[in-house]
């Protein structure tokens, strides 16, 4: 990825939309699960969808593949901000 660098156009905006939806998600409410998981209180509800089924806490790991991928590719802080709030709020 370091050696790719995208150039204004359709696969710029792209990754531009995917890069917000990915800042807009609130991850506390992506790690909900894994607080109740082991009987705590989460900070926030989980999301409904998927997240209200038995298969709860899965997309967290989707959503650290996506902002690990997007952080390599674009640097941008706020990603690398978030990556390092749910490592230290699953971690502890």
């Amino acid at each position: 990825m370091t050696n790719v660098h995208l150039l204004d156009g359709i696969f710029k905006e792209s990754q531009e939309k995917g890069k917000e939806y990915l800042l807009f998600l609130d991850v506390d409410r992506l790690i909900a699960p894994c607080y109740e998981a082991v009987h705590q209180t989460p900070k926030k509800p989980r999301y409904g969808g998927w997240e209200a089924t038995q298969i709860a806490g899965h997309s967290i790991g989707h959503w650290l593949s996506a902002a690990a991928a997007m952080y390599d590719a674009t640097k941008d802080e706020r990603l690398l901000e978030k990556l390092q709030f749910v490592r230290m709020s699953i971690c502890m």
